[in-house]
């Protein structure tokens, strides 16, 4: 039996006898490549016929070719081309028009993004700008140059490219080098690990030894300085924010100490004994240090009243903004004011004593904006004798009653801790069965990490709920003195610590340590000082204390140790976030670093089916396990999808985007 394929006969029609088609398959019209097309419509001419058939009265219907009819009939309005333009065209039958518009939909094949990139090198290397190209291919100059970008990463990563190891969005983060031996390396580093080829980790693993243009090092000193100098900027193109890195890390870690140094004099003056230009403050670089504190020294009465003022200014704005700070116009410069007059009033309200900065110090560094920023108050073990001897000398003379021996440190954190047995009827909480309780077949390690995350999270919205935060400490109190479920302390002042690695995928918690840093210097008269300060606080300044420190002691991590204790916790954890309201989606999005990659391809499968559709999924499923977790990646994303531990009763999860992923 032998098989014919039909030939086509080409005519040509006018474009004004050119009609849509209602029976094109294609029934959602794409706007993106309108300006490509058009251009290249320009520069070539009709380079794919069109397939019609006789719609009659001498008009023909496109059932195959809408775009290039609607971008033709846009050059003949604007008079770039004749109203009666002759366009290549297949007549068929009604039916067969259909069947071709949808063959033609279904098996177009698109170029492959490596042709299209060395057509663009091509041209280039022919003598033609990049300027030129960008015009011929209605693109911009921009797009021209990112293309060129990545025609010239390293072959060993092109071609993975182009028998899809790897996606377009890894090749991207290669690009931001141009060393082929060092994206090579890079390549054959994430191989023989079998990691994830994402883009972000690609880039991070390229410029470990770089700074990044966005790092309060290099905002500090500024690009011209830093050029200037002798330093040179490697720039990321594929960067939303036109990010960039500086390649001379060691350049600009002396230029930043350079400059502060410049300006450790003026503390000099102020009466510290020393001060040191440091590039970071860390645990390490404060231990062995005694710490001295500002004193309070009430304002004026007059002072006070106008603090107060500017107090509820703030209050005004934040309820216009909906607590979110003012980025620009009249009331973010009002904003900027309010906030520096308030600052100058802390900064006379609590001050060092001069008799104590004679013999303490401390470090001149940077914040996170780029700003010089001195962490003062700080005593060499050289100077603690002498230290000890001025306090000394300060007491009253007469004797004083025998200080309280407790526990209090001048950071009273309440930790919520549950060890009650939930086989009786004496008030105990009737936890159930929770999802966070549920493994769910992962791993003790992402476990942990999930948990992590929702703790910071927890601590976060907890921070901003001062009422609910008093009625965690309550539940805390309660289970303590009335259900005799602790021994004879009632209140543990302790801070949970998450571990260095987890703090990696968790969300970033630089408000509530700016809180507990506010809350620090406030209360920083010490244990003799503590109850008084505490005592003077009004309802609302209370609350705020008593939010920032049950934040400080949510504890919703994952615990090997004790499988009734980790359900316990949980359980607690699970309704202090349907009481928050929590939306985890807010604080964490998985990632292949923080979870696809670290679960197996059945578990990504069924991520994927929750999240988009088992449509999406099915396409996903026979991909390599690396290749496989950065698609995953790049569906959640666009899903607001998050993992049973994760999900909070009463909260839905957003699948806002499955009806567009499943039309892609």
């Amino acid at each position: 039996m032998t098989c014919e394929i039909a030939t086509n006969e080409v005519i040509m029609i006018p474009l004004n006898k050119l009609i849509a088609s209602d029976l094109n398959a294609r029934k959602t019209a794409s706007p993106e490549g309108g300006a490509e097309l058009k251009a290249s419509l320009l520069a070539f001419g009709v380079l794919e016929n069109l397939i019609v058939y006789d719609a009659g009265k001498q008009k023909f219907a496109v059932a195959a070719g809408e775009r290039r009819r609607t971008v033709l009939k846009a050059l003949a309005k604007d008079k770039t081309i004749r109203g009666d333009f002759p366009v290549p065209c297949i007549v068929r039958s009604e039916d067969e028009a259909v069947e071709l518009s949808l063959a033609e939909n279904i098996v177009r094949v698109a170029m492959h993004p490596l042709d299209q990139f060395a057509a663009f090198a091509a041209l280039i290397d022919e003598g033609k700008s990049v300027e030129d190209v960008a015009a011929r291919f209605g693109i911009t100059p921009g797009i021209v140059t990112r293309r060129m970008k990545l025609a010239r990463v390293a072959p060993v990563v092109l071609e993975a490219f182009r028998e899809q190891a790897i996606t377009l969005e890894a090749v991207m983060g290669f690009a931001v080098s141009d060393d082929h031996a060092e994206q090579g390396r890079v390549y054959a580093e994430i191989v023989s690990r079998g990691g994830a080829f994402t883009r972000q980790y690609i880039v991070r693993m390229l410029t470990h030894q770089k700074v990044a243009t966005d790092d309060e090092r290099f905002l500090y000193i500024g690009e011209e300085a830093y050029i200037l100098a002798g330093g040179t900027i490697s720039r990321d193109l594929f960067d939303e924010e036109g990010g960039g890195y500086a390649d001379d890390s060691a350049l600009l870690d002396r230029l930043v100490l350079e400059n502060l140094t410049v300006g450790a004099p003026a503390y000099l003056s102020e009466g510290w004994k020393w001060v040191e230009p440091v590039l970071a403050v860390s645990f390490e670089t404060k231990r062995g240090y005694a710490r001295i504190s500002p004193r309070h020294y009430p304002l004026s009465a007059e002072n006070s009243a106008r603090q107060a003022a500017l107090a509820t200014q703030l209050d005004e704005i934040a309820e216009q903004t909906n607590n979110q700070e003012p980025e620009d116009g009249p009331l973010a410069e009002s904003y900027l004011r309010i906030q520096a007059e308030l600052q100058d009033f802390e900064a006379r309200e609590y001050v060092f004593a001069p008799t104590e900065m004679v013999l303490a110090g401390g470090w001149l560094t940077l914040d996170r904006d780029g700003h010089p920023s001195a962490e003062l108050g700080y005593v060499r073990r050289d100077d603690l004798e002498a230290l000890d001897s001025l306090r000394r000398a300060a007491l009253p003379s007469q004797p004083e009653a025998d200080e309280d021996e407790s526990n209090d440190t001048g950071e009273g954190v309440a930790s919520i801790d549950e060890n009650a047995d939930d086989d009786d009827a004496t008030g105990h909480d009737d936890l159930g069965e929770s999802p966070s309780t549920q493994g769910g077949g992962l791993s003790d390690a992402l476990l942990t990490d999930l948990h992590a995350a929702r703790t910071v999270a927890l601590r976060l919205e907890l921070m901003d709920t001062p009422e609910i935060a008093l009625r965690t400490i309550a539940h805390s109190l309660a289970g303590s003195l009335i259900l005799n479920e602790t021994s004879v302390l009632t209140v543990i002042a302790r801070e949970i610590h998450i571990s260095a690695i987890s703090q990696v995928f968790c969300p970033r918690d630089d408000g509530l340590g700016n809180r507990v840093g506010r809350w620090r210097t406030r209360l920083s008269e010490g244990k003799r000082g503590l109850w008084h300060a505490v005592m003077a606080l009004d309802a609302s300044e209370l609350l705020d204390l008593i939010a920032v420190c049950a934040a400080l002691s949510v504890d919703a991590t994952h615990s090997k140790t004790s499988a009734y204790d980790n359900r316990r916790r949980m359980g607690h954890a699970d309704q202090l976030a349907e009481t928050l309201g929590l939306d985890m989606s807010r604080y964490w999005t998985p990632t292949a670093g923080s979870y696809f990659g670290r679960v197996s391809k059945k578990a990504i499968c069924i991520a994927v089916a929750e999240a988009a559709g088992e449509g999406i999924a099915f396409r996903i499923q026979d991909l390599k396990k690396p290749i496989m977790a950065a698609e995953a990646e790049t569906i959640a994303a666009k899903t607001g999808w998050l993992p049973a531990v994760l999900r909070t009763k009463g909260v839905p999860v957003d699948h806002t985007a499955t009806e567009a992923l499943a039309a892609e």
